[in-house]
């Protein structure tokens, strides 16, 4: 009987030991900090858009980068002072960690998560493609306490928009990088319209980033999406939508070998909108962008995630819990505002 209960004991100790952990059917560790990571904020995407690369005509089993998320969350889009805030408003929610945005300097009342990466030793860059200057992190520069960005200590920005001034630095896609700190304006840009890709100027920069430094905050904010959405230039947006699945697939690789990395995809103001019901109509949506319907901007946003720490943002919360997200792990290991810098 005795050897009969040090077997069983025994069984258990070992299943226990051996088990593997997973997430979404696959392999997955928890609670681990990624020493890099990369953020994908992409303006008016919805999880239903992706029928416009995965139903085409020439092949509808296609599994799109997105759908190979080990993690897909939910967002509630609204702050303490309206729903539906305007995007620019709800992309500063996540990167503040606060709903409580009235007026245009009120983000600067806390770190953005970036200042908290670069002061436990990470080197963060940022990319954004904007449409109007009002979209970009910059603006807040004008604000009382813009020492918070850190562009004049830690942070490269690089924006793919027309420089103000000559005296504006530039970046081009063909030259050499340092990403110095501070804030860089695309040469391919210098007409007004962009020639450079946004996809071009990702590789450059994290090819860049990754050969130079073992911890990295890459953040790529992308606004011409929705642009193209509320134009209703459904050719246009589809190309746009299969240029940000080809950079998050390119990600998506990376983490997979280096297993140190998170790759997180976050949207805000889903733009709505009812796709054809038939195959007639389809072919003649996936030619013209015909026979679409466009409703309102959803309360509902999404989050993508792949890696370690993946594993905070599936579920439902709202667009200002992001921060938390990226740096909270399990009791013993959590990273609180407080402590966040003591543990690297």
């Amino acid at each position: 009987m005795k050897q009969l209960v040090k077997y069983i004991f025994l069984s258990i100790v070992l299943i226990g030991c051996g088990r593997i952990e997973t997430i979404g059917l696959k392999d997955h560790s928890f609670s681990k900090q990624p020493k890099r990571i990369i953020w994908m904020q992409v303006a008016g995407l919805s999880s239903e858009h992706l029928a416009m690369l995965r139903f085409n005509l020439s092949n509808a089993n296609i599994v799109t980068p997105m759908e190979k998320a080990q993690c897909v969350g939910q967002m509630w889009s609204y702050n303490l002072y309206s729903l539906r805030p305007p995007v620019n408003k709800s992309f500063e929610s996540q990167i503040f960690g606060t709903p409580d945005l009235k007026n245009k300097c009120d983000p600067l009342k806390r770190d953005p998560v970036w200042k908290l990466y670069a002061d436990a030793g990470y080197k963060p860059v940022i990319l954004e493609n904007l449409m109007s200057e009002n979209e970009s992190v910059d603006r807040l520069s004008e604000c009382d306490g813009n020492e918070k960005l850190g562009l004049a200590e830690s942070t490269s920005l690089y924006k793919m928009s027309k420089r103000k001034t000559k005296k504006n630095r530039t970046f081009h896609y063909q030259e050499q990088l340092d990403l110095d700190k501070g804030i860089f304006y695309d040469k391919a840009c210098s007409s007004g319209d962009c020639i450079s890709s946004l996809q071009v100027n990702v590789k450059k920069i994290w090819n860049s980033l990754k050969d130079k430094s073992n911890r990295s905050f890459f953040l790529i904010r992308d606004f011409k999406y929705l642009a193209a959405l509320k134009r209703k230039d459904i050719e246009l947006a589809k190309e746009r939508l299969l240029e940000i699945a080809k950079i998050y697939e390119l990600f998506l690789d990376f983490s997979r070998n280096s297993k140190d990395t998170l790759v997180l995809l976050t949207t805000s103001n889903s733009l709505n909108f009812e796709f054809p019901k038939d195959g007639k109509k389809w072919a003649e949506f996936e030619k013209s962008g015909k026979n679409v319907f466009f409703r309102n901007t959803s309360l509902l946003s999404q989050s993508y995630a792949n890696g370690p720490a993946s594993e905070n943002f599936c579920g439902f919360y709202s667009e200002s819990e992001v921060l938390k997200r990226m740096i909270w792990r399990s009791k013993e290991k959590n990273l609180s505002l407080d402590s966040f810098k003591k543990l690297f």
